[in-house]
């Protein structure tokens, strides 16, 4: 198997370097036949599939043909075989156009918009129909080590996933006018780190759901030493077929290599000067809110505005910065006790994720425990955060995956634009 993977890979970087030679594109049909080779070797799903834990296209392949690879090539590495033509487009990456025509092929505005770790683009395809709606661009970007197989993130780094984000916005620029940036997660990290790190970045904007400026775990810190001798800190079946259910520790370890970079940033007084709109919950135990409150309170010195979840929404947040709109996430007709970390970006109707979506999430609980079936089965079940407080009252309750006020908050997102633009 290492001689097979070996002789691959010798292939593919013969083919690059040709490629790049000639300043043209990666052939589809030659790449596609060789992973198809490997991935029928290797269809472990906790196994690196060889092929994407980098982001090696040269970067003038246009963002149409990086989509149309990068979705055969998970084709290639998923396992399913029921559905599995709208499990790879959930996946994929995308490119999603606005009705008015460009001019000389440019449009007037565009946004990369860049997934979390263990997530795919899926996550932010409901947000991105919604900018095309309102005249933009839209790209969704797929990050190294995702919408594949979670192996994937055992080696992965975030150099690569900043390459990623790089290539992204070189190719945005290239269409778009004005361009703008959107992340959730740690893909909204990946967009701060863009603009700190760039001096001449032209971004007009940043729109960031639930970002992760800090890893909600007092250990966050030993990640990237536990992760040089354990590769997983959640194994589970992997059935939610969008976003990653078993987790490898580099991939935490990277998140918090990134957020320390950006940290550094701040530290050397480097500020955030573009408008900022950020969403997040309060109550997300992923990440810290309140450190995304400081960070809005001390380095944006641009427009901005926080659109805050949480069960107390008479309290103030930000005294005399008045950015923050809070918003009551306590919503007892719909048992929902609050809103959590993964459920900012998804609207009610989603059929995955939405109310009457095909998945729950119970991951809080062992796997083929009592908890997790009554999580999974019982129609009475309250929805929210998985709090201290929530799991000692309730004892049972199913991870909220949808978030109730998503138009409203495409409302403000239109009512922000509109104040930048003053």
């Amino acid at each position: 198997m290492r001689r097979r993977m070996t002789a691959v890979r010798l292939i593919i970087i013969v083919l690059e370097e040709k490629l790049m030679k000639r300043k043209i594109v990666i052939t589809v049909s030659l790449v596609i036949s060789l992973l198809v080779i490997v991935y029928a070797q290797n269809t472990n799903r906790l196994k690196e599939s060889g092929f994407n834990n980098a982001f090696t296209l040269p970067p003038e392949t246009p963002y149409e043909q990086y989509v149309e690879l990068m979705t055969k090539v998970i084709a290639a590495a998923r396992l399913e075989t029921d559905n599995k033509e709208a499990i790879v487009a959930m996946n994929s990456p995308f490119v999603y156009k606005p009705a008015e025509k460009p001019v000389n092929n440019i449009y007037s505005k565009g946004i990369l918009l860049i997934h979390g770790l263990s997530d795919s683009p899926y996550f932010l395809q409901a947000i991105g129909k919604y900018f095309a709606s309102k005249g933009f661009l839209v790209y969704g970007l797929l990050l190294p080590g995702h919408g594949t197989v979670p192996g994937d993130l055992l080696k992965v780094t975030y150099d690569e996933w900043i390459k990623a984000t790089h290539y992204g916005m070189l190719q945005l620029k290239k269409n778009a006018q004005e361009v703008y940036m959107g992340g959730f997660s740690t893909g909204a990290t990946l967009s701060v780190n863009y603009v700190l790190s760039n001096t001449n970045h032209d971004v007009k904007g940043l729109f960031l759901f639930a970002p992760a400026f800090a890893i909600n775990s007092s250990v966050a810190w030993l990640a990237p030493i536990v992760s040089t001798f354990k590769d997983w800190t959640d194994i589970d079946d992997d059935v939610d077929y969008t976003k990653y259910q078993s987790l490898t520790l580099n991939g935490a370890a990277q998140t918090y290599k990134l957020i320390k970079k950006v940290d550094s940033y701040f530290e050397e007084g480097k500020t955030i000067s573009v408008p900022v709109f950020v969403v997040q919950s309060i109550d997300d135990e992923t990440v810290k809110a309140e450190r995304t409150l400081y960070v809005m309170k001390n380095y944006v010195t641009g427009k901005k505005m926080f659109v805050l979840y949480t069960t107390q929404p008479e309290k103030d947040y930000d005294g005399e910065g008045n950015f923050v709109v809070t918003v009551n996430s306590f919503l007892p007709k719909e048992k929902i006790l609050n809103f959590p970390h993964i459920c900012v970006t998804i609207p009610p109707d989603d059929p995955h994720y939405g109310r009457n979506g095909d998945y729950r999430n119970c991951l809080y609980y062992k796997q083929g425990s009592p908890e997790r079936n009554k999580c999974l089965t019982d129609p009475n079940i309250w929805k929210g955060e998985t709090t201290a407080e929530n799991i000692e009252k309730y004892k049972v309750i199913a991870r909220l995956t949808y978030n109730p006020y998503f138009d409203e908050m495409c409302q403000k997102i239109v009512e922000f634009l509109n104040i930048i633009k003053k």
